[in-house]
């Protein structure tokens, strides 16, 4: 796959449809790009990162935050004593 370089909202739902089942509910932050995640997902909620919000309920994104915080971790340690 190609890396995404543009996240605008015309950009996003492609890709997202594309990689995630329909039946899945979507957890985001409050950037606006995601606004009509619903109409392609079962369902879709956002916590508003902007206004200190973290969880509510069970609506979070750190699973994924956490994901790509390893992954770049791994990707840093791995690349940054190659060659030296």
């Amino acid at each position: 796959m190609d890396p995404v370089r543009y996240t605008e909202f015309q950009t996003l739902p492609p890709i997202l449809k594309a990689n995630i089942a329909k039946e899945a509910t979507i957890h985001t932050d409050e950037a606006m790009q995601y606004d009509n995640l619903h109409q392609h997902f079962a369902a879709h909620a956002s916590v508003n990162h902007g206004a200190e919000e973290y969880v509510r309920g069970d609506v979070t994104t750190n699973t994924v935050e956490g994901y790509f915080s390893i992954f770049k971790r791994g990707i840093k340690g791995v690349h940054e004593h190659c060659g030296k």
